[in-house]
């Protein structure tokens, strides 16, 4: 039977990172099924879902600190098997809101998404310059799946009162 890990490193932003841990995931005889990486202030992050043997693991969690040796500061964290995460009836829900940089922006939306038990799967954010005059602007962008008990429909149209309010670009993404 597969176990399934989350492994999260980070570490100063050089070439060959992902090389590095794909290379010493792949010698420990594991699957990587899921992953994220981004170089965030100038250190790269990786989270990734891999998946391997009970053997294979204890063999990852004896020989982790190889990884620490060339930089990268690392954590294991069990996860469940995609297979067996229970499937609920939901709807997806994706948006994108450009601003202004101002704190709490993410914050109140988030918030909004809670109220309504809507759970978030990928929230990304990130300052990209105004076309024009270079000014920096807030990007977030948001897929959630929102409970089909939830009406939809109040969901959007509080996040549409709260961007209008804050005087916010939303954009609902079909």
């Amino acid at each position: 039977m597969n176990k399934y890990m989350i492994l999260c490193a980070v570490g100063k932003n050089r070439l060959g990172i992902v090389d590095d841990v794909s290379s010493y995931l792949l010698k420990k005889n594991t699957n990587i099924e899921d992953s994220r990486m981004v170089v965030l202030g100038g250190r790269f992050s990786i989270m990734c879902l891999f998946s391997c043997s009970e053997d294979g693991l204890q063999n990852i969690k004896d020989d982790i600190g190889s990884l620490n040796k060339i930089g990268l500061n690392i954590t294991l964290h069990e996860a469940d098997s995609p297979d067996s995460l229970k499937k609920v009836d939901q709807l997806p829900l994706t948006f994108e809101v450009i601003s202004m940089d101002r704190p709490g922006i993410i914050q109140n939306f988030v918030h909004i998404l809670k109220e309504h038990s809507v759970c978030i799967q990928s929230l990304d954010t990130q300052m990209k310059p105004m076309p024009h005059c270079g000014a920096p602007l807030f990007d977030l962008k948001v897929k959630a799946d929102v409970p089909a008990s939830k009406s939809i429909a109040k969901v959007k149209e509080e996040l549409n009162e709260l961007a209008s309010d804050l005087n916010l670009d939303l954009t609902f993404i079909n």
